[in-house]
């Protein structure tokens, strides 16, 4: 509902971003906690949709490689995506998914991989935002 406080809050939230440097909206985010399900995927696409809805490029990125679940919210596949880049197979616009908004692209987590926590360690990630 848009005249939720939600909505009102997370069109708060985007207000309070693009003021939040010198140069205006940064252009990576990284949303995380140390709690499960405290609303991480929910923020994500709320501000991803919100600047999409906006004109801006977006691209959205699951990185939870325990527990993907954006691919589900925006009814969308997770065969192919950040595993898939971060071990050399795939180049990022070959992973990359559109969205049923205009401007916002879609990377999902891709397969689970075994030793997630040293792939998002290393310099493909860093690389890639």
């Amino acid at each position: 509902n848009p005249r939720s406080a939600a909505a009102e809050a997370y069109r708060s939230l985007c207000t309070a971003l693009q003021v939040s440097t010198d140069e205006g909206l940064p252009r990576s985010l990284i949303i995380t906690s140390s709690v499960q399900a405290e609303g991480k995927s929910i923020t994500s696409l709320a501000i991803a949709r919100h600047f999409a809805n906006m004109g801006l490029r977006v691209l959205i990125i699951d990185a939870d490689m325990r527990n993907p679940s954006l691919h589900n919210k925006l009814q969308l596949g997770n065969s192919i995506g950040l595993s898939n880049y971060l071990t050399g197979e795939r180049l990022p616009p070959q992973t990359f998914q559109a969205t049923d908004i205009e401007k916002l692209t879609f990377m999902g987590t891709g397969p689970l991989p075994p030793n997630a926590a040293d792939l998002l360690a290393g310099p493909r990630l860093f690389s890639l935002l």
